[in-house]
């Protein structure tokens, strides 16, 4: 993938553009996407799957503090959903769908009834049950932690009031 993007017909494109600015061989030589310092990261990343075999070990090896801010969870199709830690199924509604965040009326993690406040870990499969009589409750703001279920939660309450 690397490679590809580095070397690939959009690479290509994008070094003649900016040849055509001014940009000398030698600067887009080095590169302008990202400086090496940027990616330090993923270069020690790549360092560590080279030295670990055993690719359960390297799974294990990729939680680390990067990515333990975000958690992802599935939708019952399938579909997977990036959500920030301690994020609860009115999150996940919301993030799916707006209206559908309007509607919730419980939820289910893993085929099991759970309370709304419940918080999703990694891996879950989260079904929302929707009636279109349901609305956002004042109490939601208690425990979801995405700004866009707040955001849309707090506009629901204003027209209400």
């Amino acid at each position: 993938m690397h490679e590809e993007a580095e070397n690939g017909i959009a690479a290509h494109w994008h070094f003649s553009e900016k040849k055509e600015q001014g940009i000398s061989d030698e600067k887009v030589q080095k590169g302008f996407f990202a400086p090496n310092d940027k990616l330090a990261w993923v270069k020690e990343l790549v360092n560590w799957h080279r030295e670990i075999v055993d690719s359960s070990e390297f799974l294990d090896s990729l939680k680390f503090d990067a990515l333990a801010h975000r958690i992802y969870v599935f939708s019952p199709k399938g579909d997977v959903y990036d959500l920030p830690l301690g994020a609860t199924p009115v999150d996940f509604a919301f993030a799916v769908h707006t209206e559908l965040g309007r509607e919730v009326d419980g939820a289910r993690i893993n085929d099991k009834l759970v309370s709304l406040a419940t918080k999703l870990k990694n891996g879950d499969v989260v079904e929302i049950i929707n009636k279109k009589q349901s609305h956002p409750s004042e109490r939601w703001l208690e425990f979801v932690v995405t700004t866009s279920a707040k955001r849309e939660i707090l506009k629901y309450l204003r027209k209400k009031v």
